[in-house]
């Protein structure tokens, strides 16, 4: 289906040089917003390959205009690297994006609704099935000193990658891609190039996956691969969208569709109605069914809803925050908070422990211009998983955030590996986790042990900076069992 002809890609990859020039009113170093996120595709020419698309988006009010005599115009540098699972750069793709507007006050965001002109765009290149690390880096060119890299605002944003073998002959689902708006094509316009075009289709994604309840509308984009057609086979498929929210708890089922193949191949491009679903973190699924031999398969994408409200804790407004939110939350800021300010949450009455949480979100948010705090989000996320994964206690999994494994799953995110070697009569069992490119560290590990045999794991040894740190770790791993002769 996908039949992209190769000389983009090396364009994309290997354009032109980006020049730095003077500016007369430079702006210091500072980080800007930024969204990255991705899908893959099968490629018919390629069967070895898939063909990504990496979707890249930031605030225009964010960039810095020069005045181009009628107009005013903001240019921005583009890198998008990518990483094997070692962290090592196996390519590199660059692009040079410039914006143009009439009126200077049109850059600027609107404060009265709090929305600004977004920039949305798409970079395409080969890749082999496999995971991977992708590093997107935006440079603010008309706010670099003397014209020089890395000198003015600039947004950084790394993601995780998986790409699945699309040279199957089962049936198979492209990703999922999620967008503002999708708009088909008028007939002939097709032809141009655009890197939001395709399937005759003008696709605007949202790599931020974040919708507002005012949006009502969720858009999506997938491939199906490998429908069985031909004579006397029944050319009926079927597809069901539902909603989960994070705890896996179904919120919205959107019933079953019935389509006739257009061949072995077919295009899902739909929407789908959120109004009315609560504020939150939420699992779009999308399944297929063959008609010809019930065989089914599915794809999913998180994202996330805003409402105008604030949200203090999961899913609550500050509006509707209680105290039992407030004693959740204490776990949740636990590793985050300052000494000072866990004395002050704990000392407030209620409308004081919301005061606090406010400042507390608020100097740790990454992106202040953008309603969402993707801090808070992901340390929402962090915590669930942790009591979900690393609790001791089985009934309500609620203390896994509180064991070693759960504590630096929330410090340090989710690692690049993790290494789980089994017990034996000489030795505990143990994991090993690497984080192989962590912030001004670069490549850091942990190493837990269970020592009981009861699934506690406990940190014996890291090279993160701060972290118990016992280079004879390996000694440790001798085996507790006190049945055990070392014979």
């Amino acid at each position: 289906m996908k039949k992209i002809i190769i000389l983009l890609l090396i364009c994309l990859a290997f354009s032109a040089n980006a020049v730095g020039q003077e500016f007369e009113t430079p702006a210091s170093r500072e980080a800007i917003a930024s969204w990255l996120d991705y899908s893959a595709y099968k490629i018919d020419n390629y069967p070895e390959f898939a063909l990504v698309e990496f979707y890249y988006g930031l605030l225009r009010h964010q960039l810095t205009f020069e005045d181009m005599d009628s107009l005013y115009e903001a240019t921005a540098y583009v890198w998008l690297e990518i990483l094997n699972k070692k962290g090592v750069v196996i390519d590199t793709l660059y692009k040079k994006i410039a914006t143009q507007v009439i009126d200077r006050g049109s850059t600027n965001r609107d404060s009265t609704n709090m929305t600004s002109h977004r920039i949305l765009d798409a970079l395409q290149v080969l890749m082999r099935p496999g995971e991977y690390s992708v590093r997107l880096t935006i440079e603010d060119a008309n706010s670099q000193i003397d014209g020089e890299p890395f000198t003015g605002k600039y947004a950084e944003q790394q993601i995780k990658v998986t790409i699945p073998d699309y040279n199957k002959k089962t049936l198979n689902l492209s990703d999922l891609e999620l967008a503002y708006k999708i708009e088909m094509l008028p007939q002939g316009d097709s032809l141009s190039y655009n890197p939001l075009k395709k399937s005759n289709r003008h696709v605007v994604p949202n790599p931020s996956r974040i919708f507002i309840n005012t949006d009502s509308l969720l858009y999506f984009y997938a491939e199906i691969y490998n429908l069985k057609f031909g004579k006397d086979v029944n050319r009926e498929y079927y597809v069901q969208y539902k909603v989960e929210d994070y705890s896996g708890s179904l919120v919205a089922d959107y019933g079953v569709r019935k389509y006739y193949k257009p061949g072995n191949s077919a295009i899902i491009s739909s929407a789908i109605d959120i109004s009315d679903l609560p504020e939150g973190r939420f699992n779009f699924i999308l399944e297929v069914s063959d008609g010809a031999d019930g065989t089914n398969v599915s794809t999913s994408k998180v994202f996330n809803l805003i409402y105008q409200t604030y949200e203090l804790a999961p899913a609550v407004s500050e509006e509707d925050f209680t105290l039992n939110d407030a004693k959740l939350m204490e776990k949740i800021i636990h590793y985050y908070a300052s000494g000072t300010e866990m004395d002050q949450y704990r000392a407030a009455d209620l409308n004081g422990k919301k005061e606090v949480l406010k400042r507390f979100w608020d100097s740790h948010d990454p992106n202040p211009n953008t309603r969402l705090n993707e801090f808070k989000v992901e340390l929402f996320r962090l915590f669930s998983v942790a009591n979900q994964k690393y609790s001791i206690n089985m009934v309500d999994k609620s203390d896994g955030w509180k064991t070693d494994r759960g504590r630096v799953l929330m410090l340090y995110g989710e690692p690049d590996e993790i290494e789980f070697v089994h017990s034996s009569p000489q030795q505990d069992p143990y994991e090993r986790w690497s984080y192989f490119q962590y912030p001004q560290q670069g490549h850091i590990f942990f190493i837990f042990v269970d020592e009981t045999g009861f699934g506690n794991f406990i940190l014996k040894h890291s090279t993160a900076q701060g972290e118990l740190t016992d280079y004879e770790w390996e000694n440790l791993l001798k085996s507790s069992d006190p049945f055990n002769t070392g014979f």
